[in-house]
């Protein structure tokens, strides 16, 4: 196999392992019930103040504005009982004709309105000053809360006799420069009608009859101040579920990575095996740690101080920052798998660290670049796909690189294999490499000796060592070059110096 081929190969065996390994991560999250969306309540603090006019003309003739408006208020009561956010709520009520009174103070001790507006009757008396209620309502509201939104709402037949329309509007205006949601429901147009719309706005101002005041009241004071906590449907997955997934998802790829390299290492070199038992270390390594990054990285970028350092505007390498960050982490695991199991032995550890992280950006590059381009998609894994694809095929390029420049030492053994005349090369380092039948070996070799032959570097010479005749000999690399190389049954082995051009043949007394 040529080095186009075998750089090609590694790398589409480990892209296709990562399309795997994803597909198959996605397939078992669709059986995964889908929780119900979170419900966040947005509670903003509140304190609603009701004003009310008690003077006979609600009444006077068989109005039935104060009967309406008592029975709306209790209506509304009942509601706030069982409001969710009540606890940053508070209510009050002020009642006037000629004088204004602060009935129920605010707070949040609703019984009080039953028993007050319960007992309520109109008064009698020659005149209604409607700014005294005004008045009354923004010196209590002054006591609230005070970052709550204030409200007011002032009920009235709009009949202000016994004072003129110029108080009327310097304490509406007053209100309003406290920073207070004035709404008023009023019966008729009376003569300070249109004080109430030049001051407050006519969206603020409903006129209905007199029927209708409690009803009219009622329905703004349900929009304005119950459906006031916002109760948003979030749609994003729960934390701990999305926590969940983003592990699942790196494992499998992970593992779906390193699963197909070791069978492709296996397959490439000859090997009786599909894993070996230290192979299979590797893959579960890979597989529970690819799901701890998964799950921890994706669980600290949900904490407002990291996100805080990652930009979402900016130029391009700013705003995916954090997507780099995290593939390059990956890249570092597979490498670390890779490596600290020792199943490409006498590598450069750092090497395989460095071309690890290379092989992260590079997944990171195309996962970010996927993103920009499927942006507003449908598809919302494709993205995630690309990037699994792009690590898979980067490890697979740079795992082949590695085996051809990161040797512990420039020494390698090349094994021929004279049925197909191709050979394989295998770096010789402190690591032993095992020639044998067995499924362990390194390199097999046809014949009943489950271990043949083993090379490893060691006081600066080649240790070689026959378990037949169980003899080991440390040789210089002049030596070796001296003897030639061995023949076996299938095959010729030689070793060489950083893949370099060989020399003569060494004969062995192993019976093949």
């Amino acid at each position: 196999m040529n080095r186009f081929k075998r750089f090609l190969f590694f790398g589409l065996t480990a892209a296709l392992g990562a399309l795997a390994a994803a597909g198959l991560a996605e397939l078992i999250w669709s059986f995964v019930p889908e929780p119900k969306p979170v419900e966040q309540v947005d509670c903003q603090p509140t304190v609603m103040l009701l004003s009310l006019d008690k003077s006979y003309s609600m009444v006077e003739d068989g109005s039935p504005s104060l009967a309406k408006v008592r029975e709306a208020v209790q209506q509304f009561v009942t509601g706030a009982k069982t409001d969710e956010c009540l606890a940053k709520k508070q209510f009050g009520l002020v009642t006037f004709n000629q004088q204004a009174s602060l009935d129920v103070s605010l707070g949040q001790d609703l019984d009080q309105f039953d028993g007050v507006i319960a007992g309520l009757n109109p008064v009698l008396g020659d005149s209604t000053i409607i700014e005294e209620g005004v008045n009354k309502a923004v010196e209590a509201l002054a006591t609230g809360t005070s970052d709550a939104k204030k409200v007011l709402f002032l009920l009235t037949d709009a009949e202000n006799y016994g004072s003129d329309g110029d108080k009327l509007q310097a304490a509406l205006e007053q209100a309003v420069a406290n920073g207070i949601d004035v709404h008023t429901v009023i019966t008729n147009e009376g003569p300070h009608a249109e004080i109430f719309r030049s001051v407050l706005g006519a969206s603020n101002v409903q006129k209905t009859d007199e029927a209708g005041m409690g009803n009219s009241f009622f329905a703004q004071a349900r929009a304005l101040v119950l459906s006031n906590p916002v109760i948003a449907q979030d749609k994003a997955l729960p934390p701990l579920y999305s926590y969940l997934f983003t592990g699942l998802w790196t494992g499998l790829v992970a593992a779906g990575i390193v699963l197909a390299l070791l069978i492709f290492l296996n397959i490439y070199n000859k090997r009786r095996r599909i894993l070996s038992a230290r192979e299979g270390l590797t893959l579960l390594f890979s597989l529970v740690l690819g799901f701890a990054i998964g799950t921890v990285t994706q669980y600290l970028f949900s904490i407002d101080s990291i996100k805080q350092v990652f930009p979402v505007q900016g130029n391009f390498f700013q705003t995916h920052a954090i997507n780099f960050l995290i593939w390059t982490l990956i890249g570092l695991l597979l490498a670390l798998s890779l490596a600290g199991f020792k199943v490409l032995p006498n590598l450069k550890l750092l090497n395989t660290l460095f071309f690890g992280v290379l092989g992260g950006l590079v997944a990171g590059l195309c996962y970010s670049l996927a993103l920009e381009a499927f942006q507003g998609s449908s598809v919302r894994f494709l993205p995630s796909l690309i990037g699994a694809v792009s690590l898979g095929l980067a490890i697979g390029l740079v795992l082949a690189l590695l085996t051809e420049t990161s040797a512990q030492f420039p020494i390698w053994l090349r094994v021929y294999y004279t049925s197909d005349k191709v050979y394989r090369y295998h770096p010789i380092g402190k690591m032993p490499i095992s020639l044998g039948s067995s499924r362990e070996a390194d390199i097999y070799v046809q014949g009943d000796h489950p271990k043949l032959w083993e090379f490893w570097v060691e006081d600066a010479k080649v240790q070689v060592k026959n378990f037949v005749s169980g003899q080991t000999r440390g040789l210089s690399f002049k030596e070796i070059v001296a003897r030639g190389a061995i023949e076996l049954k299938g095959m010729i082995i030689k070793i060489v110096d950083d893949k370099g051009p060989e020399k003569g043949k060494m004969t062995t007394d192993v019976e093949t």
